[in-house]
């Protein structure tokens, strides 16, 4: 056991937030602990970190325990560059080089070197080696450029760094850092598509334990075996990942509600019986009865569904049958262009996700689309009839010096407070709240009143930019089912995949290069349309692997059609090639490691240094060729043994 929580408590003020919570963790679990928001998740966090104690109750901690928080990373400081900044986690490894580089110039410039001399240098070299000080360096690199950092970044100034870049440079150090127990708080934010699949898997072959809180029900499936679920205080666990876990705790709600069910009908009766006999020939029995039941543990009520923010739309009027139209249009800013030649048509109805990587342009041509920002060449024409409302990511729709209810009556002056009050409730805020001022609201709250607004604006066309952010998965899915009905247009931009793949109907993606890519269907149509793309080239090319990033791209189909003699014979010279590349590269591996291991090699740090990286590229590319050569083999073995 990592770490233990029993029973534990913890409170702020007069808030409860943690009740009687127990959860414990093993070495190399992989843990989605998920909950609404201010549920306790981050108070769990900060008790497991230690950074804050229990009011009651006790937590048990591995003495080996080496826990990673991005909350617990040291701020940056003085001017270096990203990979300087990166490199800093192997304080040690490279307190060690230096020592090695010290002792090399000092073996160097004596004749009679001293054997005492020599032995420090050996031993530090064998500790320096052990903790693969040779591919500090790949490691840091591979790293930073799987969370979308390019090799133009490296040397930029960490200090220089956006909001956003800097959320990633600490992940990587986060992940670099290599400690036992991983707590990730949405490490997908500010990650495109591209960053998050890389993340995902990353975190798949992760040999120690983790905990990640995510709104990103995709990436939870992708990562995680077990559920931690905080609500009312109190923590439950459930096997699976979260699509297992949605389905598990629906089965424990409805167990639940019958327990209840029988539990009041069981004191209904007994009630009745005591009335009935309590004066009569039944007295002893009533008597007993009324003793059982003030010793019955009362059952709650299990909710109809979780408490959630019950989002609707409507419109005034329907646009015109068209309601956008762009004819060559170029998207950017003088001296870079972001998206080019885009030819776009879209229809009363359609629901359009625009996606791509950070940078490729998705705000931008948002921004284009509705006239603030002016197009570098081509045209946009709105059609007919055509009202936006726009949720914009930043939340600058927003006033600071309102309160909630002021911000609903902007956009509705003649509604009274009471119409304003009852609407707010369907986006949980109620009482008081309704009179918080706007620049005290937390993030979700922000941006559940923002969508309040949209809501409430009655337009027919709806512009959103990231409009999940900051919200938990049930207010995601409410804002799903609404969309789903929501009768007129939807464009939107969202690097959240589950969201994208419920609510899309039309894919635009931006491929970060200028080039746009239309499809007419779903995310996960659009990925499977991608995938038999792949596959195509992939059987009418010559089978021949130069590199491990080729070799992970191709995708085989999800339903493999039965393939021609050629095709076989073409697949069964694909696996001897793949055959005779894996016995070079372990051929090439062991000379490296002979290398590494010549004392005439010894000695030179800088050569030592470069073997070493140079064995794990070769690591690299052997692993690849492995799982290219394991796929090919089991596609020629089906097509030759075939399962009746």
């Amino acid at each position: 056991m990592l770490i233990g929580l029993k029973d534990v408590a913890k409170s702020f003020g007069s808030v409860s937030v943690l009740v009687e919570a127990s959860l414990q963790l093993n070495t190399g679990e992989k843990v989605g602990l998920v909950g609404r928001n201010g549920s306790g998740k981050t108070t769990l966090f900060r008790l497991i970190a230690g950074d804050t104690e229990p009011d009651a109750g006790l937590i048990s901690r591995h003495p080996g325990l080496r826990i990673g928080w991005m909350q617990q990373l040291a701020p940056l400081e003085g001017e270096c560059s990203l990979l300087d900044e990166a490199l800093s986690v192997f304080a040690s490894i490279r307190s060690m080089e230096e020592e090695l580089e010290r002792l090399e110039s000092e073996i160097a410039s004596q004749k009679d070197h001293a054997q005492s001399l020599l032995d420090r240098y050996s031993q530090l070299r064998t500790r320096w080696e052990a903790e693969q000080g040779y591919s500090c360096r790949a490691r840091a690199e591979s790293v930073l450029f799987g969370l979308g950092f390019d090799q133009h970044d490296l040397q930029k100034s960490a200090t220089k760094l956006s909001g956003g870049e800097l959320s990633r440079l600490g992940l990587a150090k986060l992940l670099l850092s290599d400690p036992n127990l991983l707590l990730l708080d949405e490490p997908t934010n500010h990650l495109d598509v591209a960053a998050i699949a890389w993340l995902e898997n990353y975190l798949r072959n992760w040999s120690h334990a983790f905990i990640v809180i995510s709104h990103d029900r995709y990436f939870l499936d992708g990562t995680t075996s077990r559920i931690l679920e905080v609500s009312d205080g109190k923590v439950e666990a459930y096997p699976g990942n979260y699509s297992s876990f949605a389905r598990e705790r629906e089965k424990r709600r409805i167990a639940r509600q019958k327990a209840f069910e029988e539990q009041q009908a069981l004191v209904e009766k007994t009630q009745d019986f005591i009335r009935r006999n309590l004066a009569g020939q039944k007295t002893k029995q009533a008597q007993s009865r009324r003793k059982m039941l003030e010793k019955l543990v009362p059952l709650e009520r299990a909710p109809s569904c979780l408490p959630t923010s019950r989002f609707g739309f409507r419109t005034d009027a329907h646009s015109g049958a068209v309601v956008l139209r762009t004819d060559g249009l170029e998207v950017g800013y003088p001296k870079r262009t972001l998206a080019a030649n885009l030819t776009l048509t879209v229809c009363r109805g359609d629901k359009l996700a625009i996606i791509g990587p950070n940078g490729s342009g998705k705000t931008s041509l948002l921004r284009t689309l509705l006239g603030r920002l002016a197009p570098l060449s081509g045209e946009v024409e709105l059609g007919q009839k055509v009202s936006i409302a726009f949720f914009d990511q930043q939340l600058t729709e927003l006033g600071s010096g309102t309160t909630v209810i002021e911000e609903m009556r902007s956009i509705a002056p003649l509604e009274t407070d009471q119409v304003l009050r009852g609407y707010l409730a369907r986006f949980l805020f109620v009482g008081d709240e309704v009179f918080q001022p706007v620049k005290s609201l937390s993030g979700g709250e922000r941006s559940r009143l923002a969508l309040a607004k949209l809501v409430f604006s009655n337009a027919n066309t709806l512009v959103l930019d990231e409009p999940t952010n900051h919200l938990d998965i049930p207010s995601c899915e409410a804002l799903e089912a609404a969309l789903q009905q929501f009768p007129g247009t939807l464009l939107f931009v969202s690097h959240d995949r589950y969201f994208v793949n419920r609510v899309a109907t039309r894919i635009l993606d931006l491929d970060g290069t200028g080039r746009c890519h239309q499809f007419d269907g779903t995310y996960e149509d659009y990925l499977a349309s991608l995938q038999r793309s792949e596959a195509c080239q992939l059987n009418t090319t010559k089978p021949s692997i130069t590199s491990s990033k080729e070799i992970d791209e191709p995708a085989p189909s999800p339903t493999p059609q039965k393939l021609s003699k050629n095709e076989v014979a073409r697949l069964r010279a694909q696996c001897e090639n793949l055959e005779k590349e894996i016995h070079q590269v372990e051929a090439e591996i062991d000379e490296v490691v002979a290398q590494i291991g010549d004392p005439s090699i010894a000695a030179d740090f800088v050569q030592v240094r470069e073997l070493g990286l140079h064995h794990e590229l070769l690591q690299t590319k052997l692993d690849g060729l492995y799982r290219a050569w394991e796929r090919s083999l089991e596609r020629l073995e089906s097509e030759v043994n075939p399962v009746s």
